[in-house]
């Protein structure tokens, strides 16, 4: 039988069979036909799936709820889940060498990461954190510097606040990167 594995009223739940993926609806019925080898949750209407049984098999894509292909199965790195309607992506299969994209819910490219900017983490309160030079700073959705790379050490955006260390001493930034 079937193994559920995730319950979500909102969005199809995911489950699997025979060692492939799919999505049904809170009442049990097929919502999405399993056939993904590996799939994850919905989160704002899109999930990261692999494999559509087409050629290739190994690339990372997103769904919508009904099953629809957003993007193609063409990247190499893919971060889990959208989140304030971005994702990161990497492409092609030069995994290290290729920059990293954000891309927006319908899969259009909203912009590129420069030479040596790491990190990015997901988006939150409209900001995604990165690394450059070793400090750490934040990107708005449009892939503007929203706060300038200068603490030591610093975490996502949560609730319009974030985590950040400077000289050993953390204290918290709101999304302006006033400290509160």
């Amino acid at each position: 039988p079937p193994r559920f594995m995730v319950q979500n009223r909102k969005y199809p739940g995911l489950y699997e069979k025979r060692g492939y993926c799919g999505y049904i609806n809170d009442t049990g019925d097929l919502a999405v036909p399993y056939g993904f080898s590996r799939a994850d949750e919905f989160a704002e209407g899109r999930a990261r799936v692999i494999a559509w049984h087409e050629y290739p098999l190994d690339g990372f894509g997103f769904i919508n709820e009904k099953g629809e292909k957003i993007t193609e199965r063409k990247y190499c790195e893919a971060h889990r889940q959208f989140n304030d309607g971005r994702v990161w992506v990497r492409e092609p299969y030069a995994r290290h060498g290729a920059p990293w994209k954000c891309i927006n819910r319908n899969g259009e490219v909203v912009f590129d990461l420069t030479k040596g900017v790491h990190g990015p983490c997901y988006f939150s309160d409209g900001r995604s954190l990165f690394s450059m030079k070793g400090k750490w700073g934040y990107f708005d959705r449009d892939g503007d510097v929203a706060i300038v790379p200068t603490y030591d050490d610093a975490h996502s955006f949560f609730n319009g606040g974030a985590s950040v260390e400077v000289n050993g001493k953390w204290g918290c930034i709101d999304p302006n990167g006033e400290w509160i």
